[in-house]
């Protein structure tokens, strides 16, 4: 598993160093730009993969929904046997993007949000044994803008399955 997440994180890095545009007078955040984020993160549920789809709807706002899946597994000693906990989520969330109040750089995108998600837990131990939850969480991030199509993202919030930390590549669209 180390494995994958270090050749992941490699691949998603390569993705970045093509490009060393200006981002002079460049605004993420008109009507005509649509954002694609990707990325894994850390959970008490195991390590999520999200993808995640943003667009502007107002002024320094954003709206978007996302995908996620993680898989946690373990084993236990004393009754020799093991289990599987696997996390769908479809999620729904909103942002507010704080640049104009904190006349942040053009190459920084702060924000921080709110969403809500439904989520179905399987567990392998009896296949049968699911459970759908509806959570509602809020969340803190930043972007660094590589160039106009590219960003790198870092994400912390609560209060969701996805609780923890989040990192990842935005591409606009």
């Amino acid at each position: 598993m180390k494995n994958k997440l270090i050749i992941l994180s490699l691949i998603l890095f390569s993705f970045t160093l093509y490009s060393t545009k200006s981002l002079a007078q460049f605004n993420p955040y008109t009507e005509e730009v649509k954002m694609l984020s990707v990325g894994l993160g850390v959970s008490g549920w195991g390590i999520p993969i999200y993808v995640r789809f943003e667009m502007p709807v107002a002024d320094n706002i954003t709206v978007g929904g996302g995908l996620s899946f993680q898989s946690q597994g373990n084993s236990v000693i004393l009754a020799s046997s093991s289990y599987r906990t696997n996390t769908f989520g479809i999620v729904g969330r909103g942002n507010y993007h704080f640049n104009d109040l904190l006349n942040a750089p053009d190459e920084w995108d702060f924000y921080a949000g709110a969403s809500i998600g439904y989520f179905i837990r399987s567990n392998s131990v009896d296949n049968i044994s699911v459970s759908n939850e509806v959570h509602v969480g809020v969340h803190v991030g930043a972007r660094y803008f590589l160039n106009e199509k590219i960003a790198l993202n870092a994400e912390a919030g609560g209060g969701i399955a996805l609780s923890g930390a989040s990192i990842g590549v935005t591409f606009f669209l």
